[in-house]
């Protein structure tokens, strides 16, 4: 077995106590689809949609039993108008738990009220009847609540956790956003490269539609044969919803396009003509499809190309020193990832960190605000403020204390590097950083012991957590020093995120440099030698082909691979900004983005990602067996070195019981389906099944 395998049975074991216990607690994906929406209200406001028969679980700030009310309405104002207490409440645990709507954890009314739970059904709710539960929950747009007929509690989200001042300020940071595009635009639709006028002839092939500043460019990681035949996979159900989301966007281009040529052609006499009448509508820029290039980034030991790279676009990285990665082999993830964003121009202007084990479900738009702040998908064991990780995220921080709050910790997002969206320069600059923390995370054994197989995506969201810190840091001292010199003078830009990582070193912001001292990841030991250096002149390499870009006024399609076409000078990002903040700070949270089987037993409308990551087990009435081996099951690790053949796909996909393939898993049946097509299409998987070489290819059009 592999070392990737043999990280992702560590990784089932860890997290199948977990996820029974969560899979008892809450009701199927499915029955989350009208889930409450957690947009910002028009009023700026602190509350939010009620929704019925729901009910989050949270840490507790004011106990229902002690706080009864008359209605909903009553409960959600109670929250929204909540201030919390300045120290802790010192009294025995209470926990409400399960049918009660209580929470996890002893009450601490010294936290944030972020969501409420009402009890309004006289007759379900029997004793419970008019309690009042103020909650507090991290990152409450990432959760799913228990939902169902039988769940008498009401519950809703306060807005973001942000008080009206700042949500007010960030709807006019991305009102600022949207006007910024339509200058764009208009610049665009002026130029000889863009439309003058909307119509059939503007979207031919003769005129090139200017480049989509939302295109996003899909990255996955590869190394080991487990992967192999995954990666395969992944890449032909993105290339067919690639396919399907261009000829959407085409198809919308051609109703607008009728739409507009019968505006504007019609009777001379008619009331279009008048004085008065309303003008015909301006010229607008053609619908795009998102979903851009692709790579795999692979890191193999051996550092070579290997069969897949006559297939699938790939990018060759060099494997850590020899004795930096310890065995834990997904150190070499955030190492590959610096190397690819040094080396490849990357033709769009976002990126989408994915894994082998991802199926496209549907055509998908990029996610990401306005603003270009990362969207990431939120992983429950992933949590920064649970208590017993505090000093971990403290040392991972570098707290000269020691000590981090609780309020700080929970500032950090819930997510790992993958699924994430992100600004391709944003991740270009976080990328050195994330690797030097994941190392020196690795190197605590307090820190590796805790968080074992998941050390790297902590690593992710803390750096990204202390890059945007640093960011806002920076524009502070920028202000500062703008207001003092009138407005007119330059701040200083503060040392680079890279040359922190690495130990120090001159940093290049907005083409002038000065030397750093570093930010220490103290109490942590230091980077060795040989990778410090390596990451070093990866980063130099980068800045070295900034500096080439701008002086080259026309721009060149250079590698990267998208797997299916080419594209002029305006289709090459540029990413000399490598200073920016990561948006607004906040990262948005996408918890229905993927389903994960068998925990998410339905194929919900709103999701574009399938990970086949856990066992499947069910018993041959279609009971779902969580943590044992069923009767009928699917389980990606029997296929570790080589695939699985046509024939066994379609044995498990005919021998599926009626009740899996209506009730209990028909996501995991999907999972099936969804492999026997990619594998039917792929020339030659009978034979690549047998020897888990690939000696014949597919041409990456031809779809079942």
């Amino acid at each position: 077995m592999s070392q990737e395998s043999e990280r992702e049975k560590e990784a089932e074991l860890f997290l199948f106590p977990l996820l029974k216990t969560l899979f008892e607690k809450t009701q199927p994906v499915s029955s989350l689809s009208t889930s409450t929406s957690t947009s910002t209200p028009p009023n700026g406001g602190k509350k939010k949609k009620k929704k019925k028969n729901s009910s989050y679980f949270g840490t507790p700030v004011v106990e229902g039993p002690d706080f009864v009310v008359a209605s909903a309405a009553e409960c959600c104002e109670a929250c929204a108008t909540y201030k919390p207490a300045r120290k802790r409440k010192k009294e025995e645990d209470k926990t409400g738990g399960g049918e009660s709507g209580g929470g996890d954890g002893e009450a601490d009314p010294s936290l944030e009220c972020s969501l409420w739970v009402f009890c309004g059904d006289r007759e379900q709710c029997g004793e419970a009847f008019g309690q009042c539960w103020l909650k507090h929950l991290p990152w409450p747009e990432a959760s799913n609540p228990r939902t169902g007929e039988d769940v008498p509690w009401t519950s809703g989200l306060r807005s973001g956790a942000l008080s009206p001042a700042l949500e007010e300020k960030r709807r006019e940071e991305e009102e600022k956003e949207r006007e910024k595009d339509v200058e764009v635009e208009k610049r665009l639709s002026s130029s000889s490269t863009s439309l003058s006028t909307f119509s059939s002839s503007s979207t031919s092939s003769n005129s090139p539609p200017p480049r989509n500043r939302r295109a996003y460019h899909v990255a996955i990681t590869a190394s080991g044969t487990a992967v192999h035949w995954q990666s395969r996979v992944h890449y032909y159900w993105y290339l067919k919803q690639k396919r399907l989301c261009e000829e959407q966007a085409r198809r919308a281009n051609e109703e607008e396009a009728t739409k507009t040529t019968t505006t504007r052609t019609g009777d001379p006499s008619s009331s279009a003509t008048e004085k008065g009448s309303v003008p015909p509508p301006r010229s607008k820029l053609p619908r795009q499809c998102d979903m851009g290039g692709f790579t795999r980034v692979l890191h193999d030991p051996a550092g070579t190309p290997d069969d897949l790279s006559r297939e699938i676009p790939t990018f060759v990285a060099s494997p850590l020193p020899e004795g930096v990665d310890g065995g834990y082999v997904v150190l070499n993830r955030p190492w590959a990832f610096v190397q690819w964003l040094s080396a490849a121009r990357i033709l769009e202007d976002f990126v989408l960190m994915a894994e082998p084990d991802h199926l496209w479900l549907r055509p998908f738009q990029n996610p990401c605000p306005a603003d270009g702040s990362p969207a990431a998908f939120p992983f429950f064991y992933i949590e920064p403020s649970k208590e017993e990780y505090l000093p971990l995220v403290a040392r991972a921080l570098g707290k000269k204390t020691g000590k981090i709050s609780r309020r700080e910790a929970e500032e950090i997002a819930p997510i790992g590097n993958s699924p994430t969206w992100m600004r391709t320069a944003d991740l270009a600059d976080l990328a050195p950083r994330w690797m030097a923390t994941s190392q020196a995370m690795f190197r605590d054994p307090p820190t590796r012991k805790v968080w074992g197989w998941v050390l790297e995506m902590y690593g992710f969201a803390v750096s990204l957590h202390k890059r945007k810190a640093e960011g806002e840091r920076v524009a502070e001292e920028r202000a500062v020093l703008r207001a003092a010199a009138g407005g007119r003078a330059k701040a200083k830009a503060s040392v680079g995120f890279f040359d922190a990582a690495a130990g120090g070193g001159a940093a290049r912001r907005g083409g002038k440099s000065e030397e750093g001292q570093g930010f220490p990841l103290s109490p942590f030991p230091p980077l060795s030698e040989s990778a410090s250096e390596a990451a070093a002149q990866a980063r130099r390499a980068f800045r070295r082909e900034l500096r080439r870009r701008k002086r080259k006024e026309g721009r060149e399609v250079g590698n990267g691979g998208d797997g299916g076409g080419g594209g002029g000078s305006e289709n090459v990002v540029e990413i000399g900004k490598v200073e920016s903040v990561v948006g607004n700070g906040k990262v948005k949270v996408l918890p229905r983005v993927m389903l994960q089987p068998p925990w998410d037993s339905h194929i919900t409308p709103g999701a574009a990602l399938l990970h086949y990551t856990y066992g499947c087990d069910f018993a041959l009435n279609g009971t779902f067996l969580p943590g044992e081996k069923g009767e009928w099951r699917f389980d990606k690790r029997e296929w570790a070195v080589t695939p699985p053949t046509r024939e066994e796909l379609r044995a498990l996909r005919d021998s599926a019981p009626v009740r899996v393939r209506e009730e209990t898993g028909p996501s995991t049946l999907a999972i099936v389906e969804m492999l026997l097509e990619a594998a039917e299409a792929i020339p030659g998987w009978d034979e690549y099944a047998g020897s888990g070489t690939a000696r014949e290819f597919w041409d990456g059009e031809t779809f079942l």
